[in-house]
């Protein structure tokens, strides 16, 4: 089904459910939107959530993989701001200790966001 034919279909099923009057586009616009056209929803995660979370959840994924991973990516998500800017460098140091803690001293660590910004 092309994306045209997939937005035609909501359209009719909303349309079958809801009056005209009663339909909010761009609420339906905005539930589906993947452009950063429209605001974020803000959450900010408490420091000792991050440690918990991060110390548990991350952890436990981490020693469920049947081997050690190639290559992790870190998506910051901080100069959108999707991440709280207070707490992109918790998220970060943390996660990079889990995976010290899983991986040893092999672990070869490279922020590339500092290399993109040396090269401006």
């Amino acid at each position: 089904m092309c994306r045209y034919e997939a937005v035609e279909l909501i359209c009719r099923e909303v349309k079958a459910v809801y009056k005209d009057s009663e339909i909010d586009w761009l609420l339906v616009y905005d539930a589906g939107c993947t452009i950063d056209d429209t605001a974020l929803p803000e959450h900010v995660t408490e420091p000792n959530d991050l440690d918990r979370l991060i110390g548990g959840t991350f952890k436990l994924f981490l020693a469920a993989l049947p081997t050690a991973p190639t290559i992790v990516t870190v998506a910051r998500s901080s100069e959108d701001e999707y991440c709280p800017p207070e707490s992109v460098e918790q998220i970060q140091c943390a996660v990079l200790d889990e995976l010290h803690l899983r991986l040893g001293s092999e672990v070869d660590v490279q922020f590339a966001y500092q290399q993109d910004e040396e090269q401006q």
